[in-house]
């Protein structure tokens, strides 16, 4: 079985820790059954500690209750129970009722991909006699039920199309902060490491690209997410040192999604989806004005561009060379991410890029031409050479962007020593 990590220590995403994933779910539990318990003996009705206790279970958000997946379906769930007690329920009932509306939400907006939430079906099932005893107008409240679960699933449809961007917008940034702790990680085997830098790399980009116009890569977000999660996806599965409790925790978002069967399925999925984006980064590039600005904007994402592309070609090299030219991508979007944050780098990153970024381009391409020919002795040492360059190529761009962060600790430093002279001038 596959290792994504060799360090146990590394984690596949920045999650919750299993303790305290347990521990918020022991406070609902706690929380249900002590209302529950309440509400039985103050009334006397013993079925009102299991109704109280489902209904809470079901109701409260366990996640991040700021998010709409959480909080409309709870918010559908009061409603419901306010209905409920209107048409004469006893309190225990309502959170009951609440509680159901909710859950049925929740599995309707994750087409069923649901993990703890399955344990209480059978309870509620079992329960559904005793909830509908107490109500004193059965019909009205069966078709209330009805009536606010469309309800909230309209308000959830709303609330999608009106904030269709900002949650796009949002998606992108967490699934670029997902990518990004993975590649900081061993991750096993190489193809797959290789294509996941690739779409870290495309994800960044495209975040740029469609700052202000969300809905015109609406496709390309979509994408992106996809892979994310069944990269997680299948990270989490092949991780051996995981117990089933904990996995379960873990995978609680991405429970019953269709994962990846092995590392070359997943590579494909990968491939395919770097391409796609590759292609719809070009479409979604700004047109190119006269501009100091947007031309200036478009050269950086032409150099970001380059850099996945050439990613992309690292995957069909060897080790060693793979590696120099992955860092030298990395370089690449340091430099860039440089030239975008101080002006006075841009110029000479500019230049630098131009000259280098496109030498390693033609390097890249012709050792890969070369090494899909008859091995003869010339053309091993051919590659030989082209491998000694790349190693070069490796270390000029990190001492450029090494010269462009000292240039700017250079500049920092002279403004604090004007800056003290001044206050020395002026007595303080």
């Amino acid at each position: 079985m596959p290792q994504n990590s060799t360090d146990p220590k590394e984690t596949v995403l920045e999650k919750p820790s299993f303790p305290k994933l347990l521990a918020q779910r022991i406070l609902v539990h706690c929380s249900g059954s002590s209302l529950g318990y309440f509400l039985s003996n103050a009334t006397g009705v013993e079925d009102a500690l299991l109704l109280t206790y489902l209904g809470t279970i079901c109701l409260i958000p366990r996640g991040n209750w700021k998010k709409p997946t959480w909080f409309i379906p709870a918010g559908t769930g009061l409603v419901l129970a306010l209905v409920m007690l209107v048409l004469g329920a006893p309190i225990w009932t309502a959170i009951f009722w609440g509680g159901v509306a909710s859950w049925l939400q929740r599995i309707w907006q994750n087409q069923g991909r649901l993990s703890w939430d399955w344990i209480v079906a059978p309870f509620i099932i079992f329960s559904l006699e005793a909830a509908f005893a107490f109500t004193t107008k059965p019909l009205f409240a069966g078709i209330a039920i009805i009536v606010v679960l469309l309800a909230g699933i309209c308000a959830q449809f709303a609330y999608g199309r009106v904030y269709a961007e900002k949650l796009h917008e949002e998606s992108l940034k967490e699934d670029l902060a997902r990518l990004q702790s993975l590649v900081r990680q061993k991750i096993k085997p190489e193809p797959l490491a290789g294509q996941i830098k690739i779409l870290a790399m495309h994800a960044e980009t495209l975040a740029k690209v469609l700052t202000g116009k969300v809905r015109e890569g609406l496709t390309a977000i979509e994408r992106v997410h996809k892979a994310t999660e069944a990269i997680v996806s299948y990270l989490e599965s092949s991780k051996p040192s995981q117990s089933g409790w904990s996995k379960g925790l873990l995978k609680s978002d991405n429970w019953g999604r269709k994962g990846q069967n092995s590392s070359e399925d997943l590579v494909t999925l990968l491939k395919e989806t770097n391409a796609f984006l590759q292609e719809n980064i070009k479409k979604l590039k700004p047109t190119v004005r006269r501009d100091g600005d947007n031309s200036f904007e478009n050269t950086c994402l032409s150099f970001e561009e380059s850099a996945a592309e050439l990613a992309s070609k690292a995957v069909g090299l060897p080790e060693k060379a793979a590696g120099h030219v992955q860092s030298i991508g990395q370089s690449t979007l340091e430099i860039v991410k440089n030239m975008r944050e101080d002006p006075a780098d841009r110029t000479p990153g500019e230049r630098f890029l131009n000259r280098y970024l496109t030498a390693v381009h033609k390097i890249v391409d012709e050792y890969l031409r070369l090494s899909t020919g008859p091995k003869q002795k010339d053309l091993e040492q051919a590659l030989q050479k082209s491998e000694e360059l790349l190693e070069r190529m490796d270390k000029a761009f990190q001492d450029e962007l090494a010269n462009l962060l000292q240039n700017d600790a250079i500049n920092f430093t002279a403004e604090v020593d004007a800056l003290d002279a001044m206050l020395k001038m002026k007595g303080h």
